[in-house]
């Protein structure tokens, strides 16, 4: 997918020492700002990532007094998605996702996880498109992230997702070589994080659980295992397995052993055959006596 990205500016004078700033996103103080100083002033400047309508404002306090200012960032695509209750096992819900429709919205489509979904409708207002999505008698199978995606003929491909799951659950954070296996956790529940296989976790990683709604306990690292680690680690999973395939080749000898044995017990205990009787024939025995 496509986001733009908004860079924001401004310039402080720097009237004393205790001159400080700090910016916010849609009320989200946010980190990712640079600063430099030129003169008596001092330069900040913030990037970033902007998906939907979007104000930014920067805030500056300066002699005991504090003063904002503010901009609003509009962008073309998914504008805002929600859904029109709160999801309940065995009832319906729906998700909504509110388009910026210029002439060439091509389409509007869904993602239900990696699986593509069609809209259940679609309508337009003025230059907004309003896709929805039903959930119908939702159950624990349909928890997880939901995609509104938007197609332009002339620009990018756009697309925003919204997370579904039960009232005080915790959603899962997506990790870099590695991940977790449930999607969230309960309120209560709690659950460590596994590393891809050339990857281990850090030595303060440690179990995440979700209370009441919020996540608890130290974000899990998953970071390259050293190559001597690692080279001992193969050197081992390979040993092992030459040990289960000498096992097997033993096993397999055995059993082959045992069968030709119990064959030729068989063949030593076989009574041989006796030879069929004679029928009597015609021929005559004539003796003849010297005298």
């Amino acid at each position: 997918a496509v986001v733009s990205t908004q860079s924001t500016g401004a310039h402080i004078p720097i009237l004393s020492q205790g001159t400080d700033h700090h910016w916010t996103v849609n009320g989200l103080a946010v980190r990712g700002t640079q600063a430099s100083t030129a003169g008596d002033y001092l330069i900040t400047t913030l990037n970033w990532p902007v998906v939907m309508d979007t104000t930014v404002t920067l805030s500056i306090v300066s002699g005991g007094e504090v003063s904002t200012v503010s901009t609003n960032v509009q962008v073309y695509g998914v504008k805002s998605m929600f859904t029109n209750s709160k999801p309940t096992i065995g009832f319906s819900a729906q998700v909504i996702c509110v388009i910026d429709s210029p002439e060439t919205l091509v389409e509007t489509f869904w993602y239900v996880e990696n699986c593509a979904k069609r809209a259940t409708s679609v309508s337009r207002n003025g230059t907004l498109v309003t896709s929805v999505y039903e959930i119908r008698e939702l159950s624990d199978d349909d928890w997880g992230h939901y995609t509104c995606v938007a197609r332009y003929s002339n620009l990018p491909m756009v697309f925003q997702r919204l997370s579904i799951i039960p009232e005080q659950a915790c959603l899962l954070p997506e990790l870099s070589n590695g991940f977790f296996e449930s999607k969230f956790l309960r309120s209560g529940e709690g659950e460590s994080a596994q590393c891809y296989s050339t990857h281990q976790l850090t030595a303060d990683s440690d179990e995440v659980q979700c209370i009441n709604g919020e996540l608890v306990g130290r974000l899990p690292i998953c970071e390259p295992i050293p190559e001597d680690s690692l080279s001992k680690t193969l050197l081992a999973i390979i040993s092992v397995c030459a040990c289960i395939v000498a096992f097997a080749i033993l096993v397999v000898g055995i059993v082959i052993r045992v069968k030709k044995s119990k064959v030729s017990a068989a063949k030593d205990f076989e009574v041989y055959p006796t030879a069929p009787e004679r029928q009597p024939t015609n021929v005559s025995v004539m003796s003849i006596t010297h005298k």
